[in-house]
């Protein structure tokens, strides 16, 4: 590794260029791209396997929201009756199609999540219609968790009621901040104090309630920050994800901030103080951390973002849902017309994809492990036979005196430092695996193939940064 920076006197300054990487980095291995004919072959042989290496989850992708935040990236369509009555049928043909395949009988799922978009943004009919065939045509583990993301402002009694039918345990809300100024500026409709007692009232119903808060947000201080952390520990309900802000090129933030009119935005060393801060409080508070960005209590497990890092197969449906079974990557178209082509005609929706070599999947486990938190180098060992120590013994050296990494017996754990930096750490454990292998890998260019996989997907990571 080249630069090399020993004991930094700042998290900002752990890496010379100050470059954090991708919003979830990683790689490491053999990566081939697939496409056309032969990513729909390969898709039908996993499908028809009569064994299974991995667990598995379900991730739906509900491209939809009834408003366009300021700062979102991932927003694709309005909400249109005949256009999500159409979605509606086609991802439920999907769903049932899927079902009949042997690969998806050999084991229970886990739980599935339902991601977006604002998938609450459908009504009450669509949703039971979706719920419906899940309940009816998948088999779950005892244990599951089903997952299904939300604002305030798309619930109501009448979906709760369908929820707490269906068997939904968790709901993920984008709160992103409880300041109303900056809710105003950012296009949040609902008022905190009603937000609050919506989400209190979740709670009440046996929910587990999760959300987002962002941190940077335009306008928003260090001291802003640490008043919606506090506060929603006050609240007592679950889970939080605390997400830095990311600007995206395609959002109406952009063009505000290239006209210069957007209130002052903290940069990236502010930040990183800002995460380090609520990390602390969270801890010091009761709060486990179940992944880097994120934390829970009571009875949050967040079993979703855990299949991520565990190297889970997901199984995607809907448009831009992304998913993997077991070597291969891959990702549902998002433009309409091509969805509803693929899935009319019994094809599966997948535009795009990777296959892994088994250095590849060795690499996507460690880098999975290494978010938790807590990675069992041993464990990993056994698992892909191999000597993860001695591959990365000068990496993990490095990264220990840069004071990103802690390593205690066979567990190598990130530090609070490392927790800000983790999608670089990840990335530079991908590249030094390839210097010493130096597989032919080839890598699928999101950026010119006109079709972007959702937020959740797990070629790209296990959470968007934005909602």
């Amino acid at each position: 590794m080249s630069n090399v920076v020993k004991k930094p006197t700042h998290v900002y300054d752990c890496f010379p260029d100050h470059d954090i990487g991708m919003v979830h980095g990683g790689g490491g291995g053999g990566r081939e791209k697939i496409e056309g004919p032969p990513l729909a072959a390969m898709y039908h042989e996993v499908m028809q396997r009569q064994e299974a290496r991995f667990d598995r989850f379900g991730y739906v992708h509900i491209p939809y929201c009834s408003t366009r935040c300021k700062y979102c990236g991932f927003y694709k369509y309005p909400i249109t009756a005949e256009h999500t009555d159409l979605f509606v049928e086609l991802l439920c043909v999907q769903l049932k199609k899927v079902a009949d395949f042997s690969y998806t009988r050999l084991e229970p799922f886990k739980g599935f999540y339902f991601g977006g978009g604002t998938p609450t943004a459908l009504t009450v009919s669509q949703l039971d219609r979706i719920l419906t065939i899940l309940n009816d045509s998948y088999a779950f583990a005892d244990n599951r968790e089903i997952t299904i993301e939300s604002s305030v402002q798309d619930l109501d009694d009448d979906k709760i009621a369908l929820f707490k039918a269906h068997g939904v345990q968790r709901l993920s809300i984008g709160v992103q901040t409880f300041n109303e100024g900056i809710r105003r500026y950012l296009g949040r409709r609902v008022p905190v104090n009603q937000m609050v007692s919506f989400l209190r009232k979740l709670w009440k119903n046996g929910f587990t309630v999760a959300i987002d808060l962002l941190y940077g947000l335009p306008g928003q201080t260090m001291e802003l920050w640490q008043e919606d952390v506090k506060y929603f520990v006050e609240l007592g309900i679950d889970g939080i994800s605390p997400y830095g802000l990311r600007i995206f090129p395609q959002s109406p933030l952009k063009k505000e901030i290239d006209s210069g009119q957007n209130p002052p935005i903290v940069g990236l060393p502010e930040k990183m103080e800002m995460f380090l801060w609520a990390r602390e409080y969270l801890l010091q508070n009761g709060f486990r951390q179940i992944g880097v960005d994120h934390f829970g209590r009571n009875r949050e497990r967040n079993e979703y973002l855990l299949a991520i890092y565990h190297n889970f197969d997901i199984s995607p449906f809907g448009m831009g849902a992304g998913g993997k079974i077991d070597r291969l990557s891959f990702f549902n178209t998002l433009d309409f017309n091509q969805y509803e082509k693929m899935v009319s005609a019994g094809d599966p929706p997948a535009v795009g994809g990777i296959v892994k070599d088994e250095n590849a999947v060795y690499m996507d486990y460690l880098n999975g492990q290494i978010l938790t938190g807590c990675c069992d180098i041993d464990k990993i060992d056994r698992l892909f036979q191999k000597d993860t120590r001695k591959i990365f013994e000068n990496l993990i050296e490095d990264f220990q005196e840069r004071d990103l990494l802690r390593l205690q017996g066979d567990v190598l754990s990130l530090t609070d430092w490392g927790c800000c930096w983790h999608s670089r750490i990840n990335t530079e454990f991908g590249n030094t695996f390839d210097r010493v292998f130096s597989p032919l890998k080839t890598t699928f260019d999101f950026s010119s193939s006109g079709d972007h996989p959702a937020p959740h997907h797990p070629m790209i990571g296990h959470r968007s940064h934005e909602r």
